[in-house]
């Protein structure tokens, strides 16, 4: 039998030669030991050298040095996972996790933004992007911010996340929200006639970017902005959006029914590699077919359908 590698971070035991998993509960070790060195990093990259790609090896040595509680080990090996591989949306999380929980100032809170840049850097994972969009309002609105988080960096993650997601057709509503709460709710407006009208325009500029697209929640949007909109030269001009939307549906209702019928088929095969792959080409073979005449020219539209191919498989 081929003698398993024991990766940096487990300890052998020096009778039998059988390796011990810190995560598993085995023995601890010394406590003097110092949190980083630069040649246990060397020894842990040297592992991965002839795979740098394998997620899995990176998180086996991650949930080792954790165990550990080498937390400067964890943070070099977590970026040098985003440098060579792509981490899993579990992976990022376990990071914004860790990263909320070590940080004990508002500026430390906002450093979290970082990893939630690189998190979507990597991958547009949904929960990710929405999760970023709560933090940020979150340090805006804090009694602590300083002006260390303006309405213009708020904006910039708000539309980086919206660029994609306000594409889908079952879940854009989670994140528009999030932009339309900043606009009409969170942010502040001085109280003037001419700040009055640019937060009009800011909140009817988000329900043009809205009504432009088929999605699920399409009417009620469309009944929202009429309840709020107070000028029917605009509301006339909105309509004329709102029907082109409404035009889309049939096709995009259609198109999203047989994918959930595709995505089920390879979540039924999952124990079964060879079958698997086959319903996957199928699907990709639907892409092909069926996804230009709902993106048009709209190139998020790929981006957004062959990352939710990716995000499950």
């Amino acid at each position: 039998m081929e003698e398993r590698k024991i990766y940096p971070g487990e300890l052998e035991d020096e009778d039998d030669h059988k390796p011990h998993n810190i995560i598993a509960g085995d023995e601890m070790p010394d406590e003097d030991q110092p949190m980083y060195s630069s040649e246990e990093y060397e020894r842990c990259i040297a592992t991965v050298q002839d795979d740098p790609h394998n997620i899995a090896m990176y998180q086996q040595m991650i949930d080792n040095y954790k165990h550990l509680g080498k937390s400067e080990m964890v943070l070099q090996l977590r970026m040098k996972a985003a440098q060579e591989a792509v981490p899993t949306l579990d992976m990022w999380k376990d990071w914004i996790e860790s990263a909320r929980a070590e940080a004990t100032s508002f500026q430390e809170r906002v450093k979290i933004g970082e990893v939630f840049e690189l998190a979507l850097d990597s991958f547009n994972y949904f929960e990710i992007a929405k999760e970023y969009g709560e933090h940020i309002l979150e340090l805006y609105g804090d009694p602590e911010n300083d002006g260390s988080v303006e309405e213009g960096e708020v904006k910039r993650v708000l539309e980086k996340i919206l660029r994609i997601w306000l594409l889908d057709f079952s879940r854009s509503a989670k994140i528009w929200q999030l932009y339309l709460t900043f606009e009409s709710e969170i942010r502040i407006w001085p109280n003037t006639e001419e700040t009055k009208k640019q937060k009009e325009k800011a909140i009817r500029w988000l329900y043009r970017k809205k009504l432009l697209f088929p999605t699920l929640d399409l009417d009620s949007v469309w009944d929202e902005y009429k309840e709020w909109e107070t000028d029917n030269t605009q509301i006339q001009e909105m309509q004329q959006r709102y029907n082109k939307a409404s035009e889309k549906m049939p096709n995009m209702i259609k198109f999203e029914d047989n994918l959930s019928i595709l995505f089920k088929e390879i979540n039924t095969t999952a124990g079964n590699l060879l079958q698997q792959a086959v319903d996957i080409t199928t699907l990709l073979e639907y892409y092909a077919k069926e996804l230009p005449s709902i993106a048009g020219n709209n190139f998020s539209y790929y981006e957004l359908y062959i990352e939710r191919l990716l995000c499950n498989y």
